[in-house]
């Protein structure tokens, strides 16, 4: 049986939503009233737990494998910072043609997008550490050390890469076929 990498994530999604819900079912009827049966044999629940985990890291296994062979092709931030590329309109997904588009692994786009999305948040809090302001004119003035409006551009441009980063790995996820393995 085939299916697209999205269905299979969606999957791999309800088979660990699934398993939290199993977990909770087991754990509240292990104990009852003396005389009493609990309201689901926990022996029967732990044999689905245990199902369930045995289909969920198959999936997994199968995701991973898929995403360790198979590539996609997208422009980096870290490619095209460095070389002084600009990107155009901050809040369109229109590319300049001289942007440097690389193939990778899909591993590897999924690290670089998590790395990314830390990124922007820490330069976030920079930027959001980096606002004064003057309550009255008697209070001491600060004065920020960054550029702020440079960070701010730094931040828009690197929440751009990583919009188009990841509508290029959704739309691979849409269009693959998971891999047999």
């Amino acid at each position: 049986m085939t299916m697209k990498v999205a269905a299979a994530l969606r999957l791999k999604n309800d088979y660990n939503l699934q398993l939290i819900a199993l977990k909770h079912r087991i754990m509240s009827n292990l104990v009852v009233e003396e005389g009493q049966e609990p309201d689901e044999s926990p022996k029967k629940l732990i044999a689905l737990y245990h199902q369930v985990s045995q289909n969920y890291q198959a999936l997994v296994t199968k995701i991973n494998l898929h995403n360790s062979s198979t590539t996609v092709e997208y422009p980096s931030y870290h490619d095209n910072y460095k070389s002084g590329h600009l990107i155009g309109d901050l809040f369109s997904n229109d590319l300049p043609p001289d942007l440097v588009s690389k193939e990778k692994y899909i591993v590897q786009a999924l690290v670089e997008r998590e790395s990314l999305k830390a990124e922007i948040q820490t330069f976030k809090s920079i930027l959001d550490r980096s606002k004064v302001s003057r309550s009255s004119t008697r209070d001491i003035l600060k004065v920020a050390v960054l550029d702020v409006q440079q960070l701010q551009k730094k931040i828009d441009t690197m929440a751009k890469f990583l919009r188009i980063m990841d509508a290029k790995i959704q739309e691979h996820n849409w269009l693959q076929d998971l891999k047999e393995i």
